[in-house]
């Protein structure tokens, strides 16, 4: 597929289906955004009939250079990428203040995100402006979005304690099917890991009714400590599974609390 460029940044055509009623697909100039987690983004009205789907939901996108970006989620019946043909990916529309701020490209109409792209093996070839995608395993696994009403950001690093066990045998012989003598040897070390901390908690969402709050330190994910994700891993977690259980324990004026809540799908 050809590929145009705008301050050094790709944007494809593809097409979409906003309604049931006709088929009818809609050409869009979109971002190509691999950072992106979300499958679409659309700027509503930036065409006549790119309009917020009747059934969606309030949600935060993330945290942006002005603040807390909030928006629309929803599902759109079909993108046409190429001569690939994707059903029901969830989109979402950027309130109007931020799609002000990402829309300097005037011809653009959103963008194509890491939940689209993560479906294909992807090529960039910039010299002669094209794109070229091939489908892999994950092209026909399902879109979902945050379903635990929680904005998670990093907080910083934190000194851990970790500690190892070395099994040490004896010196005289080291089959360990003889009863030789075994020892161990447990040493104690410090590195730096990440901290996250609960910056938004969505009203009425499954981790809001549960308890947890805004300024919440997250300590535990499902009894992993938390420091052994990364940011994208988090909110993978919060994205795998309808009715999936989750667990987070926290740390909130000093004292430690565990939150159970169940991830619910809205759309």
């Amino acid at each position: 597929m050809p590929i145009q460029f705008h301050l050094k940044k790709p944007y494809i055509d593809v097409n979409i289906q906003l309604d049931t009623v006709g088929y009818k697909l809609t050409k869009v100039k979109m971002l190509v955004d691999s950072g992106g987690s979300d499958a679409i983004w659309l700027f509503e009205n930036s065409k006549k009939n790119i309009k917020t789907p009747k059934l969606f939901f309030n949600d935060i996108f993330g945290e942006g250079l002005s603040g807390t970006i909030y928006g629309k989620r929803s599902r759109i019946p079909k993108l046409k990428i190429g001569k690939f043909e994707i059903e029901e990916p969830t989109v979402s529309f950027l309130d109007s203040a931020s799609t002000r701020n990402a829309r300097t490209f005037k011809q653009r109409n959103g963008s194509i995100g890491g939940s689209v792209l993560k479906r294909f093996k992807v090529w960039l070839d910039y010299r002669n402006r094209k794109i070229m995608l091939n489908k892999n395993v994950s092209f026909k696994d399902g879109f979902n979005y945050n379903m635990s009403g929680l904005d998670v950001v990093y907080n910083g690093k934190q000194l851990v304690r970790e500690k190892t066990t070395n099994k040490i045998l004896d010196s005289g012989n080291r089959d360990i099917n003889k009863n030789n003598t075994i020892s161990f040897l447990t040493n104690f070390f410090y590195k730096f890991k990440p901290s996250y901390k609960i910056k938004t908690v969505i009203l009425n969402s499954p981790a809001g009714k549960a308890g947890l709050k805004a300024g919440d330190i997250i300590l535990k994910i499902n009894r992993k400590p938390a420091y052994s994700f990364t940011l994208s891993e988090i909110f993978y977690k919060f994205q795998e599974k309808n009715n999936k259980k989750i667990s987070i324990t926290i740390e909130r004026n000093e004292l430690v609390k565990t939150y159970k809540f169940r991830l619910r799908k809205r759309i």
